[in-house]
């Protein structure tokens, strides 16, 4: 890669702490979103500030203390990691910025200013499209690109759902934690129905179609065939109650005991790194809620945070246009 160009990585966020008021302050943000709440602006901001943030905050930070470590956020750790990594491997510089963390777009692409870059590559750490985290995140970058820095060549990667290193980083994960045999559930992030029915078809933005074809190249990969699984899909991080994609991820692991399924092992391909959708709502309350029906044990695949396979992924991203 040129020496003026480097890539740019952007998350979700994470609440700056777990005390109440971070929790709340991020919640506000984070919800206000229109792309997260579509709904007209008044209202939008009557029910997050009004209802959600005042009164889901408390019990937010009590999630978010079981996941952080003394250093902090998972999530901003392993893509600051993730980063790093990739430097490293393959000798370009890496910035990374939070959606919902504000400055710290700004601050990064100030950085890479700062550095010498002329062309910036930004890579969502979203593999399938979807309004409210792929478009989201890089419809953010593309205003503060647009408004302060129009000089930089601004290139955006498309989603990477069926790039065969993500798909060997998932087996390679899978294979190193999951007993043969088992059943695996493939947990993708939950999205309203509202979102997903008016891209059914395009194959730039249907995310069902996307997390399909996931789950099929993870199922024909050799690492996974040789295990034997059984594979189902479902949805995780349900919110609200209009009608979202199903079948429920908690849904499921409450029947799968009933079903007869003792064991199952659970990936989550629709995060890079581990974050509060899989240490805790996976490997925490999942567990407990597959314990609860009658499951003997839970295995939690992590996801594929700062490995090799997943830093080698995204270096290729760009040079495969």
């Amino acid at each position: 890669m040129k020496s003026d160009h480097a890539i740019l990585l952007i998350n979700t966020g994470s609440p700056r702490s777990t005390w109440v008021s971070d929790v709340r302050r991020y919640l506000s943000h984070f919800l206000y979103d229109p792309r997260i709440i579509g709904m007209p602006a008044p209202l939008r901001w009557l029910l997050v500030k009004g209802v959600i943030a005042p009164f889901r905050s408390a019990s937010s930070a009590r999630k978010y203390r079981t996941i952080y470590t003394e250093e902090g956020s998972p999530l901003v750790i392993l893509t600051e990691k993730l980063a790093r990594r990739m430097a490293d491997l393959g000798g370009t510089r890496v910035y990374t910025c939070m959606r919902y963390h504000r400055g710290s777009t700004r601050a990064a692409l100030d950085q890479a200013v700062a550095d010498g870059n002329h062309r910036i590559t930004l890579i969502p750490l979203f593999p399938h499209y979807a309004m409210s985290s792929w478009e989201s995140a890089v419809e953010h970058v593309r205003d503060i690109h647009r408004a302060h820095y129009p000089f930089l060549d601004l290139e955006v990667v498309r989603p990477y759902y069926d790039d065969p290193l993500y798909i060997d980083a998932l087996a390679k994960n899978i294979a190193a934690a999951a007993e043969p045999h088992t059943h695996l559930l493939v947990s993708l992030h939950g999205l309203p129905l509202s979102q997903v029915c008016p891209y059914s078809g395009d194959p730039d933005r249907d995310y069902v179609s996307q997390t399909d074809t996931t789950v099929e190249l993870l199922a024909q990969h050799p690492l996974i065939e040789a295990l034997d699984l059984t594979i189902e899909k479902s949805y995780q991080s349900r919110f609200g109650p209009t009608r979202w994609l199903s079948p429920g991820t908690r849904v499921r692991l409450s029947e799968l005991p009933h079903e007869g399924v003792r064991r199952v092992a659970v990936v989550c391909p629709g995060f890079v790194c581990d974050c509060l959708e899989t240490l805790w709502e996976i490997d925490i309350d999942g567990r407990a809620v597959f314990e609860k029906a009658g499951g003997d044990h839970l295995t939690f695949i992590p996801c594929p945070n700062d490995s090799d396979d997943m830093a080698r992924c995204l270096l290729r991203l760009p040079q495969n246009g």
